[in-house]
């Protein structure tokens, strides 16, 4: 199991930029409809996996990662989208994972082991 010590989201989805410090605890996320919940969790998904699976899962078309995981006024520049989320083994290791998309759309991926 890992443990999320904290999160930097830029930039995605509806999010320009928010900064959690989560310190390994749990945490639950609460707010109106559009406030950014979802796009927390796209973004914890993204910078473990490279993917958020509601945009590129069956049904979705249209839909991609390129165009539709940046923030809304960055979508023709998907590099702006970045996400930093640093994070505890099970082992007591301490990991960043730094994830971003170049203006191609190729994935740019960081993994640092402290």
């Amino acid at each position: 199991m890992i443990r999320i010590q904290s999160l930097l989201i830029e930039d995605l989805r509806g999010i320009r930029k928010l900064q959690l410090d989560f310190q390994g605890q749990n945490f639950a996320i609460c707010g109106p409809n559009g406030a950014g919940k979802s796009g927390v969790v796209d973004a914890i998904e993204f910078a473990i996996t490279g993917s958020i699976t509601r945009l590129t899962g069956q049904g979705t078309s249209a839909i991609s990662l390129k165009t539709h995981g940046p923030q809304v006024g960055y979508r023709d520049e998907p590099g702006k989208a970045r996400v930093t989320l640093n994070r505890q083994s099970a082992r007591k290791s301490e990991c960043r994972h730094i994830r971003t998309r170049q203006d191609s759309g190729d994935l740019v991926y960081l993994y640092l082991v402290k």
